[in-house]
C-alpha cells in the first residue's frame, strides 16, 4: 500500500496480519453472496442516469453505466437494500451522482462488479463497491460507502471516502432543519500476498448466508499506483455555476446562518435565468434544478443532467446561476432547487415563478436569528 501519508486515514491500517487475512476471506464471501441474489429487474443496455429506483436487485448482463443522476428511494425504510449486479464493468461519466431519499442507508447499497469499476472525475457515488478486479476513483470523485477490490488495486486521486453509513432522512419543511456534519471512520486492510500474486486490497464486512449486511470499510491503494490524497478541491461542472462570493463574518449585515438566502427565476427573450445565493453551506455536494408549468414539484422535470457542484468554502455561501434556453417568453414556469449533500440527503427549495403570481408556501428556506452589529 502506498500514498498514506500524504493520504489521511481516520482509523487503523492493517497490512499482512490476521485482520487482513480475515478481510480477504470476507470480501470473497460478500462478493459471492451478492452474485447469488436473484434479479428483480434486468437493466442490460439501460443507463442508470435519470432513474429513480426503489429497493431491489437490479442486474446487468454486461457493463453498467451511469451518466447524470441516479436517485435511490428508500420509501421510509432505513433497512431497505439495493443491489446492482454487473456482469462486467461499472463506469460513471464525469459529474455523475447517486443520491438517496426517504431513509436510504448508504451501507445497504451494494455494487457487485464482474471486472473493474471506474468512478470518473467529480462523481458523487453511494454504496459498497465489490469488484472482482480493480477499482479506480478518478480526480475529485467522492464515495459514501466502501471500495473493495478482490484481486487488484483500489486507486485514488484526490478523493474523499466516507464509510460512516450515512442515512438520508425524509426531507421535511422546517425552519431549523440544518444539515449535520458526518464524521468518517475508516479502516484500511491489505492482505499479505506472495511473489507474483496480484495485490488484493480490501476491507470487509463479515457476511453470512442470506441477506448481505457488511460493516467494514476501505480505500487502500496497491503498489505502483499514483499517490492519493484525502482532500478534494471544489470543482464545478462548467457552464451552470457562477462565482463564489464569501464575505468576512465581521462585516456581514445578513442573518448569521442561512441555508438559502435567495432563489429567483427571471425570463427574458427565450431565456430564463435561475439564480440562487446561499449564506452558508455545510456538507453540500451540489444542486439540481427542476421545472414545471404548474406549482407542483411531483409534476416537475429534471433540467440539469449534471449536478451543479457546490462552491461554498469554509462554511461560507456562494452565488449561482443556471440558464434555461428551453422556454417560451411570457409563459409561466415554476422552478425548484434541490440541494444534494455528500451523504446523499436531498432537500428541496422553492418554487420560484417566472411571472408575478401567488406562490404556495416555500419549502426549505431555513433562517436563524440575525446578528446585530453596532456601527
Amino acid at each position: 500500500m502506498t500514498g498514506f501519508p500524504p493520504g489521511q486515514v481516520i482509523g487503523a491500517i492493517h497490512a499482512a496480519d490476521a485482520v487482513a487475512l480475515q478481510a480477504q476471506s470476507d470480501v470473497t464471501t460478500a462478493y459471492n453472496n451478492l452474485a447469488s441474489q436473484p434479479c428483480a429487474a434486468d437493466f442490460t443496455g439501460q443507463n442508470l442516469g435519470g432513474m429513480t429506483l426503489i429497493p431491489g436487485v437490479y442486474c446487468y448482463a454486461s457493463s453498467t453505466f451511469l451518466t447524470g443522476i441516479l436517485t435511490l428511494n428508500g420509501q421510509g425504510n432505513p433497512n431497505a437494500v439495493f443491489i446492482f449486479k454487473s456482469g462486467s464493468t461499472l463506469i460513471t461519466a464525469p459529474n455523475s451522482s447517486v443520491v438517496m431519499i426517504n431513509n436510504v442507508n448508504a451501507c445497504n447499497v451494494f455494487w457487485q462488479v464482474g471486472s473493474s469499476a471506474t468512478l470518473d472525475v467529480n462523481t458523487g457515488f453511494i454504496g459498497n463497491i465489490l469488484a472482482l478486479t480493480s477499482i479506480s476513483l478518478n480526480s475529485g470523485a467522492r464515495l459514501v460507502g466502501r471500495a473493495l477490490a478482490r484481486n487488484g488495486a483500489v486507486t485514488m486521486d484526490s478523493n474523499v471516502v466516507d464509510a460512516s453509513c450515512a442515512v438520508a432522512a425524509t426531507p421535511t419543511a422546517t425552519a431549523t432543519n440544518t444539515p449535520t456534519p458526518v464524521t468518517p471512520v475508516a479502516t484500511i486492510v491489505i492482505p499479505p500476498v506472495g511473489p507474483g500474486t496480484p495485490v488484493p486490497t480490501a476491507v470487509i464486512p463479515p457476511v453470512g448466508p442470506g441477506t448481505p449486511v457488511p460493516t467494514a470499510i476501505i480505500p487502500p491503494v496497491g503498489p505502483g499506483t499514483p499517490i492519493p490524497t484525502a482532500v478534494i478541491p471544489p470543482v464545478g461542472p462548467g457552464t451552470p455555476v457562477a462565482t463564489e462570493t464569501p464575505t468576512p463574518e465581521a462585516t456581514r449585515r445578513n442573518p448569521s446562518v442561512i441555508t438559502l438566502k435567495s432563489f429567483t427565476a427571471v425570463t427574458t427573450t427565450g431565456v430564463t435565468w435561475v439564480r440562487w445565493e446561499t449564506g452558508q453551506e455545510i456538507d453540500t455536494f451540489g444542486f439540481v434544478i427542476y421545472r414545471s408549468e404548474i406549482p407542483d414539484l411531483t409534476d416537475a422535470l429534471l433540467m440539469t443532467q449534471d449536478i451543479i457542484t457546490s462552491k461554498g468554502i469554509n462554511g461560507y455561501g456562494a452565488s449561482y446561476a443556471y440558464r434555461d434556453t428551453t422556454v417560451v417568453s411570457d409563459h409561466l414556469y415554476y422552478y425548484w432547487l434541490k440541494e444534494v449533500e455528500i451523504t446523499g440527503r436531498v432537500t428541496s427549495y422553492g418554487p420560484a415563478a417566472t411571472l408575478d403570481v401567488a406562490l404556495p408556501a416555500a419549502v426549505g428556506f431555513k433562517l436563524f436569528m440575525p446578528v446585530l452589529l453596532q456601527s
